[in-house]
């Protein structure tokens, strides 16, 4: 799955979950954010990474509509922010990568896909700064957290194989 296609699952829980027809401005944002990912996703995908980079920029920076459910808004800026960290180490920016992941880890990390997204492009941001072993470390946590999803997916418990 695609992360715009990820972000849009978010996206259809959170309005479907409980934006009420006199509350838009919770809607109005999750839907701006959605825009925004579908255009950032179209202009990396057309290598216009410095375009897509401040389609991101805006994303975070913008005010959070209040009113917006915790876990959506945590959901959709981790996710922002491992593309903002994805673009920055292939622009060669391995400091402002790692610092794209650090806004986002302090969301909360979880074992959940955003967090390990956040993970992998902190490994991809560690690696480009030359820091091996702590690249493999962050590598590690992202499929440590990974296994755990596949393994609750497919009805198994962690540490056993799947069924």
């Amino acid at each position: 799955m695609t992360r715009g296609l990820a972000l849009a699952a978010v996206v259809v829980v959170a309005v479907a979950a409980g934006c009420s027809a006199h509350d838009v401005r919770p809607a109005a944002w999750v839907q701006r954010a959605a825009a925004q990912s579908v255009t950032a996703d179209t202009l990396t995908a057309r290598g216009d990474l410095e375009a897509a980079r401040a389609t991101l920029v805006s994303l975070v920076d913008a005010p959070v509509a209040s009113g917006v459910d915790a876990n959506d808004r945590r959901a959709v800026l981790m996710d922002a922010y491992a593309r903002l960290a994805e673009i920055e180490v292939g622009r060669g920016q391995a400091a402002a990568a790692r610092a794209w992941v650090d806004r986002g880890l302090a969301l909360g990390a979880r074992t959940d896909l955003f967090t390990a997204n956040l993970l992998l492009a902190q490994g991809h941001a560690l690696e480009a700064g030359g820091e091996a072993p702590r690249a493999a470390a962050s590598y590690h946590r992202a499929l440590m957290i990974n296994e755990a999803l596949l393994t609750a997916a497919l009805g198994g418990r962690a540490g056993e194989p799947a069924r």
